[in-house]
């Protein structure tokens, strides 16, 4: 019975904390952000809560993007406004045909759980969801020259380091984003 009610009242307290609407969506900008058409509105640019999909030229960007695409363009979806960003988008979950569209790109292996910033309950879930990716290779999952969106913004300003140059112990070497510093989830490459 205490499960009951707890579960209720999660489920009261989300959707109070939670504007939702309809749309449809137009565009993708990268693997986590996109743009919807909402009725009355116009185009509005969302954020997908509690993710984080490599940037658009980082090594898997295109793919992220790709897959966000193949899911949701010119789709139908049902958004569930969270928060605004630093940038006035829209934090949003998505759902489509009763589909968590942010848990299935962790899932599909297309997108990191954001810890920084995904606080939810369910957030637990998703990092199982990661985890399961990474050992099933599934997307980039596993790959091991990938780096969170930290890691690669505090490495791109930095001059390139050739990797074929480098034996660095206990430092993610990576041709794509120079140094990953201290990236748990990405294995560490030896040369």
């Amino acid at each position: 019975m205490k499960k009951i009610c707890l579960i209720i009242t999660i489920i009261i307290s989300w959707s109070l904390n939670a504007s939702a609407w309809t749309g449809k969506v137009v565009g993708t900008i990268d693997g986590d952000s996109l743009k919807i058409f909402r009725p009355g509105q116009g185009e509005v640019e969302t954020r997908l809560y509690g993710i984080d999909a490599p940037e658009f030229n980082q090594a898997f960007g295109r793919a992220a993007k790709k897959h966000l695409a193949a899911l949701l363009l010119r789709q139908q979806v049902e958004v569930k406004t969270l928060d605004q960003d630093r940038y006035g988008r829209s934090v949003v979950i998505i759902f489509t045909n009763d589909l968590n569209v942010n848990e299935k790109i962790v899932r599909d292996g297309y997108a990191w759980v954001y810890k920084q910033y995904c606080k939810e309950p369910f957030c637990n879930d998703w990092l199982i969801l990661e985890s399961n990716a990474r050992e099933k290779n599934s997307g980039f999952g596993n790959k091991t020259n990938q780096c969170r969106r930290g890691s690669f913004a505090t490495s791109k300003n930095r001059a390139l380091t050739p990797v074929s140059h480098l034996s660095i112990s206990g430092k993610v070497i990576s041709k794509d984003c120079d140094l990953c510093h201290d990236d748990p989830f990405v294995k560490e490459i030896r040369i």
